[in-house]
């Protein structure tokens, strides 16, 4: 009797299993066997959305990712970029660190918005005595995990990289 319940519920796992491990569409609807996955869209390689160019991409990476500059000195740069141009009716990328930072804030990986939430600690404390973070508001940056690894699994480059086998 153990042994045919045993089998049962293994027989159950192994039907559960099968379905969820089943192709379906964005909608859940399974797909019939052999279904080809569907057609992707290459983006165009000359957008740089939401910056105008690649020298503006190229910029802002590299000011706020690589050398870390601070709004200051972007601030200078910017405006020596703009005095220099200006005989020849040109302008720098952006007008200030403000306008940069924005342009980096409406960027997007693979159209997943960037959302925020804010934490404030919620204990007991001295102002006087505790650390300034106890008394501070702190916004948390995030972007939804879940369309983060549908956008990677969606992108080409990972096309021949990516084991499914489950370990």
């Amino acid at each position: 009797m153990v042994s045919s319940h045993i089998f049962s519920r293994v027989f159950l796992l192994l039907i559960k299993i099968y379905h969820l491990s089943r192709p379906c569409d964005e909608h859940g609807n399974y797909l019939q066997p052999d279904t080809p996955p569907p057609a992707r869209t290459d983006a165009n390689p000359d957008d740089w959305t939401p910056f105008g160019s690649h020298v503006e991409f190229e910029t802002a990476e590299f000011l706020y990712k690589k050398v870390q500059m601070s709004a200051g000195d972007i601030n200078f740069l910017f405006e020596l970029w703009t005095a220099y141009n200006f005989q020849r009716g040109g302008s720098a990328p952006f007008n200030n660190a403000g306008d940069m930072y924005r342009h980096i804030d409406n960027a997007t990986l693979g159209e997943v918005p960037w959302q925020s939430f804010t934490l404030k600690y919620q204990g007991a404390f001295d102002p006087e005595q505790s650390p300034s973070w106890k008394g501070a508001e702190h916004v948390v940056w995030f972007m939804d995990p879940h369309e983060v690894v549908k956008k990677l699994l969606a992108n080409p480059d990972f096309t021949d990289g990516i084991d499914f086998t489950p370990h």
